[in-house]
């Protein structure tokens, strides 16, 4: 009986809603007296015949969007359903019955716009039910519906969920609180700490519900290096407050955390044992940090999730992952591990990322350039293919919601669903648009609105500024053949006396700040002043002629937020201030209007000309019965006709352009900056990832290679030895007496490696090697001649990322330094080698595999036993240095006799967050050979250095017409403006910069060069070597760091090789300068970089020499 009441009911409700629908489409009817009272009618008698209770559950079990419609069907449903008991209700049948939703953040690939060359990317954010996560071809989406964002198409941290409400933060304005069920939000303002520190501090953040205070909080962990600082933001009062963070021991937490329980958890760990993680959590109720322990083999953890109802970790170690559960909440003895995963049998690489509520793991695979998503149930071993995004985009991060009412009575609507031909029509027509969307038009419209609103202020000061000027108009116009916009008419005028008139010098008392006067000047019609003291200017006005208590400041300029030496030389009656700057001894004006904060651009005189003066006048007819005729104009041919013949009139005022492309090198110039506390920071990230590399199954950007090198040479080696340098454009081939006690003597040959060999084959590549080795060999001499019968030894030095096996062992992970062989890698690089030798009729033994970086090593230990490291900048750059082995986790077996091993770091590949990144990095790096990859190299080494300044170039001659009214050809051409080009214009001494016209013109056949604009080139090649040399330093400095040697206790000295470091002079001094900046003078006077000429090639030899085998053989021998 009571089930078929239900039903009934429910179907009189679901008729009702549909009127209801009906009425809201006419608005005619919608607005009519005997509707309304139908519906009140109607509810009324739902009312009557059945209880209260009932009714909330008919109401709990219809759809969110019928509540919302039932809402407006009368007062009394109203308030039932905006009740906080029918919340509760709602919450706990939608949480038993109803499948979790699904928010999936994707982004697009980086792309070039057509029209600003800025490289941009995109994110998407669509709406599921995770029963039905949507299956999608290869390219673009099938069944997936966007869903407006508050900001669209900008990266957005999703923080974490709760009830039904996503909280989402994106640097200013901060925090937001969206339920995309109701598609209701709430924008929370980040706390000013936050805005004052977020680029210089780590953040973690948490969000959740505290159920007895009733209320949301969101959580923020900061550190800045040195101390934890907290907050706490309480949805209940809308306001921030500090909480107590525990002083010891000094945490290192992850950036998000997981709610449960009525508190956030965080997989956190001691800085000072950073191998040892624990959970971190924080009870919202009260508000006390506390910690959990993680099961033993779960040391490495990954990350928290919500499993069965339990709180679950992920933890993996090389290819096996592990899903554990604590069955009882914060017992460490209840940690029960459920699923044992070895994920090589799915994919190499593959891990999961979410446990889902409905048993399965969310996994993510990148294979082929194509990242694919699929579910996993363990239960049951199926495997079903879920996501595939090529090409346009991928999945970066997701969250799991329930559907609740939550913020129904708070915040402002969002999150509308819109269908892609919606977002198609909207997008902007300077970007070609692909399967996805680039713009929201409701957005947009917004933010016109937004703007016409923020435009349209009239604060108090505005108000009584219009005053002001009012009464300068009103003066204004009371003067015969004014200007002003107020007519002031009157019948008649009367001439009254001036000083002037009456010959008599008197005397004006100046506004007490302003006794460093500078310049009078003409301001809206009053007598004005222009005083400056240091970096301050100020202009004031006198509102009355004469009358010293009229004296009025007007404007306060800190000058320094335009230009270093910038000043102001006039006021125009336009209300602007005319600034002149001198920089790169070019002179360029631009006019500043206070009260819009415009600068715009005006003059800019380069080369012959400049700008020594200027007067403003009005058009009068003075003097038209007078004088002679004078001031004709003439075109500027007609100037150049009439210029003296004793001198070539070259280039003549150059105005705006001119201005942009300075803006452009100001621009570079601050972006690039390195400031020692920015070195620092990136210091501090090579040894994190330096430890990071060091760990087995490690996602560093450094490869910290082991090399397999323990016995370093002693100098008592001897024997002749060949090495082969293989790692640039050409490699050498060497020949290696070494007489003991220290005593070398080298021959070599330097062979160049055809184009065509880098990117062949592998075949092709070492049977050209092998040949001219074969060529070498034959040129023995009788004091260098091996004994007949005798094998010979030979040190391979291969520069390029090798994981190896032994020392004489390694496969090729990848090519670098303009190399592209894909048939060669993950070969032995060594049988490789020894085929191609024996092909030749070679007989030698390949005694020791080695990187250039650990042969510079070896060569500078040879010579200097003080030598810990060595780094390599040349065409590329690495670095490699000694290690103790029970500093390296990642070492199987026994350990060496030495106890030490040489790790070749492979730092070309590293990144971080610190690195002073500019559009020209990421247009360089997407046109390479190996984008995403090698960064740091791309920053600091020879083969990119030249390229940077064309790139910077060619944005100047595209936007700025730096070299005309056309782009010169040869400036687009990639690469064809080598670093060695870079140098020598770098280097230029002569007067007029005669060596950077020489390379213009014979590298870019650009002919027509002022001495002005040399000089803009070359302070660009500066920008860039400073750059380059001072994140070199601070990588020395990282090296330095994770050995405990940059405090200068003990003499330690890095060996350099590479022609960047031995030719490129500035790029040496900027390298020390930033050093010695780094260091200290003290600690730097023990830290030495010393140049160890052609180390990679003799380390090679030396390190054959010393291989354990060889030197078995000369004790036996």
């Amino acid at each position: 009986m009571g089930d078929d009441i239900m039903l009934r009911s429910t179907s009189r409700i679901e008729q009702l809603t549909l009127e209801d629908k009906t009425v809201t489409e006419r608005k005619i009817i919608q607005k009519s007296t005997v509707v309304t009272e139908r519906k009140e009618r109607l509810t009324e008698e739902v009312n009557a015949c059945l209880p209260e209770d009932l009714i909330d559950e008919i109401f709990a079990r219809l759809p969110i969007k019928s509540l919302l419609q039932l809402r407006s069907l009368s007062k009394s449903w109203y308030s039932r359903i905006a009740s906080p008991a029918f919340f509760h209700m709602f919450n706990i049948l939608r949480s038993m019955n109803t499948p979790e939703k699904v928010l999936i953040q994707h982004v697009t690939n980086w792309e070039t716009c057509k029209v600003t060359l800025r490289r941009i990317r995109e994110f998407i954010y669509t709406l599921h039910s995770e029963d039905k996560l949507p299956v999608c071809p290869i390219r673009g989406y099938t069944d997936v519906t966007p869903v407006q964002f508050p900001f669209p198409f900008s990266r957005i941290d999703i923080i974490g969920s709760c009830n039904g409400i996503i909280c989402l933060y994106r640097r200013r304005p901060g925090f937001i609180l969206c339920n995309f069920s109701i598609r209701r939000e709430v924008k929370i303002p980040d706390h000013p700490f936050m805005r004052a520190n977020e680029k210089d501090c780590e953040a973690s953040l948490g969000f959740g519900f505290d159920p007895i205070a009733n209320d949301y909080n969101i959580v923020g962990i900061f550190y800045d290096g040195t101390v934890h600082t907290s907050f706490i933001y309480s949805l209940k009062t809308n306001s921030w407050s500090e909480i107590d963070f525990p002083t010891r021991p000094n945490f290192f937490v992850m950036p998000r955390a997981t709610f449960f329980n009525g508190a956030l958890h965080w997989v956190a760990a001691e800085r000072s044992n950073i191998r040892e993680r624990m959970i971190l959590t924080f009870n919202l109720s009260s508000h006390v940090f506390g910690t959990i322990s993680l099961p033993e083999p779960s040391r490495r953890a990954r990350e928290l999730t919500i499993l069965n109802g339990c709180l679950g970790l992920i933890s993996k170690e090389r290819s096996t992952t592990w899903i554990w559960v604590m069955r009882e909440y914060d017992s460490v003895a209840s940690w029960s591990l459920v699923h044992e995963l070895d994920m090589k049998r799915f994919h190499r690489g593959a891990r999961v990322i979410k446990a889902l509520s409905s048993g399965g793991l969310l996994f993510d695979i990148s294979k082929y350039s194509i990242n694919w998503y699929t579910v996993y149930y363990p239960e049951t071993g199926v495997l079903s293919e879920l996501l595939k995004f090529k090409g346009t985009c991928r999945m970066l991060d997701m969250e799991m919601y329930v559907e609740s009412l939550e913020l129904l009575d708070k915040g402002t609507p969002c999150g509308k669903t819109i269908s892609w031909e919606e977002m198609k029509r909207a997008a902007p027509r300077k970007r070609k648009l692909t399967s996805l969307p680039l713009f929201s038009y409701q957005t947009k419209a917004m933010e016109i609105l937004r703007e016409f609103e923020e435009k349209c202020k009239t604060s108090v000061a505005k108000l009584q500024q219009v005053a002001d000027d009012m009464v300068i108009e009103m003066r204004k116009g009371l003067a015969p053949d004014s200007d002003s916009t107020l007519k002031m008419l009157i019948s008649y005028v009367s001439n009254l006396p001036t000083g002037l008139s009456s010959h008599v010098f008197g005397t004006i008392s100046l506004p007490e700040p302003s006794r460093r006067a500078r310049e009078l000047t003409i301001l809206n019609g009053c007598l004005g002043l222009i005083s400056k003291e240091r970096s301050t200017t100020w202009i004031w006005v006198m509102r009355e002629y004469d009358n010293v208590a009229s004296w009025t400041l007007v404007h306060e300029l800190d000058m320094k937020r335009f230009h270093r030496g910038v000043r102001v030389i006039k006021a125009l009656s336009s209300g602007g201030l005319l600034f002149d700057i001198s920089k790169y001894s070019i002179n360029w004006y631009t006019v500043y209007y206070p009260e819009t904060g415009v600068l715009s651009e005006l003059l800019k005189f380069k080369g012959t000309y400049r700008m020594l003066d200027m007067e403003m006048y009005v058009e009068s007819l003075e003097l038209l019965d007078k004088g002679t005729p004078c001031g004709k104009t003439i075109s500027w041919e007609e100037m150049k006709r009439a210029a003296p013949r004793k001198r070539k009139l070259t280039s003549l005022p150059l105005f705006s352009y001119q201005t942009k492309a300075m803006e452009i090198l100001r621009e570079f110039e601050e972006k690039c900056k390195t400031s020692v506390a920015k070195l620092q920071q990136v210091a501090d990230d090579m040894v994190i990832e330096m430890r990071k590399g060091l760990a087995p199954d490690s996602d560093s950007t450094l490869k910290m290679l082991i090399s397999y090198v323990s016995n370093l040479p002693t100098g008592d080696e001897d024997g002749i030895f060949y090495a082969l340098d293989l790692g640039g454009t050409n490699f050498r081939v060497l020949r290696v007496k070494l007489g003991g006690g220290g005593e070398v003597r080298t021959e070599f040959k330097e062979v160049p490696i055809p184009q065509s060999r880098m990117t062949g084959t592998c075949n092709e590549l070492f049977d050209f090697i092998a040949g001219k080795l074969a060529e070498f060999v034959a040129t023995e001499g009788e004091d260098l001649q091996i004994a007949p019968g005798t094998q010979r030894e030979l040190g391979f030095t291969f520069s390029f990322p090798v994981e190896q096996t032994s020392i004489d062992r390694g496969t090729l992970e990848t090519w670098t330094k303009g190399f592209n062989i894909q048939d060669a890698l993950n070969k032995d690089m060594v049988i490789e080698l020894t085929e191609a030798m024996e092909e030749a009729g070679l007989d030698m033994r390949v005694a020791a595999l080695v990187n250039d970086t650990v042969g510079t090593l070896a060569g500078g230990k040879y010579s200097n036993p003080d030598v810990i490291a060595a780094v390599i900048l040349g065409t590329g750059t690495n670095a490699a240095y000694i290690e103790r082995v029970d500093a390296i986790p990642k070492w199987e077996g026994p350990p060496p006799e030495s106890g030490e091993m040489v790790i070749n770091m492979e730092w070309g590949s590293f990144q971080s967050p610190h690195l002073p990144l500019t559009e020209y990095d990421e247009s360089l790096d997407a046109n390479s050979k190996n984008p995403g990859k090698q960064i740091f190299e791309k920053m600091i080494s020879g083969m990119y250095l030249g390229e940077i300044v064309r790139l910077v170039l060619l944005k100047m001659a595209q936007e700025a017409r730096f070299f005309g009214d056309t782009v010169p050809p040869k400036l687009e051409e990639s690469s064809v403006l080598t670093t060695p080009n870079m140098s020598v214009m770098h280097h230029d001494s002569t007067g007029d910069l005669e060596e950077v016209a020489t390379i213009l013109k014979d590298k870019l056949e650009i002919s027509d060069t002022s001495l002005d604009m040399r000089k803009v080139i070359v302070a660009l090649c500066e920008i860039v070597t400073t750059r380059g040399a001072r994140l070199s330093a601070a990588g020395i400095l990282g090296i330095l760091k994770k050995l405990g040697r940059d405090n200068g206790d003990q003499k330690s000295v890095i060996a350099m090789d590479g022609g960047l470091f031995e030719h490129y002079e500035k790029f040496r001094n900027a390298m020390q300068n930033a050093m010695d900046e780094l260091l200290g003078e003290e600690a730097s006077k023990n830290i030495i970089i010393e140049q160890s000429s052609d180390g990679s090639g003799l380390g090679a030899a030396l390190l054959a020499a010393s291989n354990p085998r060889i030197a078995e053989q000369n004790e036996s021998g």
